[in-house]
């Protein structure tokens, strides 16, 4: 990791995926920032992560088997806001990719939990990712509705 974080500008933000690894020793190699598939992890992850005090990226990648019963389910907009109020200062929010499961007003929904006012905690940036790239960034980004507060993440699309 040193060498990543050598051929990338100071100001840049290198998110280091510390998914089932040892976060102390990765943010020692040089990330400042983290990503953490808390729906994996375990959401108390979040808190843990919070005290090294780096901006922090929560993936939602295992949080469908709590949305997609078609008996007993959690929204999309409850668990991205469960997501920030555990303190991710930047929240997976699905894609309008065919790719992805979300509907086009799930992502809306997630986008508006990263954003709406709540007391004492401050807003995050919604990560719009799932078959984002190139062809179809400036598209993604008009569908979100919003301008500011979410950020596109490329995947294999960039490649």
């Amino acid at each position: 990791m040193p060498a990543v974080r050598a051929a990338i500008p100071e100001d840049v933000l290198y998110a280091a995926n510390v998914t089932g690894g040892d976060a102390e020793t990765i943010v020692a190699a040089g990330a400042n920032a983290l990503m953490v598939n808390a729906f994996v992890e375990g959401l108390g992850s979040i808190a843990r992560l919070r005290t090294l005090g780096l901006p922090l990226f929560v993936h939602r990648v295992g949080s469908a088997f709590m949305r997609r019963s078609d008996r007993v389910s959690v929204s999309a907009r409850v668990l991205a806001e469960l997501t920030r109020l555990l303190g991710a200062d930047y929240v997976q929010a699905g894609s309008f990719s065919a790719r992805m499961f979300d509907t086009d007003d799930e992502v809306r929904e997630q986008i508006a939990a990263c954003h709406d006012e709540l007391v004492g905690v401050g807003r995050a940036t919604a990560v719009i990712g799932g078959g984002v790239g190139p062809a179809n960034a400036d598209e993604t980004l008009e569908r979100t509705g919003v301008r500011d507060g979410v950020m596109l993440l490329y995947g294999s699309a960039a490649y």
